[in-house]
């Protein structure tokens, strides 16, 4: 799930109601924040779920040595791991 991003298909007046609606609103939102084009703003904003199951299998695989995991935003879009103790 998109942190932010509503589950709910009813909504109030000027309320984004339906998902599409909703991510287009977060887009906006994303785009605006982080001075990219609107489409980029979707394709970060969809990629956050896989993002999170990748870094929960790292911290499964990794155990002892998972420090933390996180999305940087800019200069570019990635997933960050990070590690401690020797390889």
């Amino acid at each position: 799930m998109v942190p932010g991003l509503a589950t709910a298909t009813t909504g109030t007046a000027g309320t984004p109601s339906t998902p599409s609606a909703i991510l287009d609103t977060d887009a906006r939102s994303y785009a605006a924040d982080f001075d990219v084009p609107l489409d980029e703003a979707k394709r970060r904003l969809l990629l956050q779920d896989d993002l999170n199951r990748v870094a929960d299998a790292a911290q499964a695989a990794l155990e002892d040595r998972f420090a933390g995991a996180w999305i940087e935003h800019s200069p570019q879009y990635r997933l960050v791991i990070s590690l401690v103790g020797a390889a």
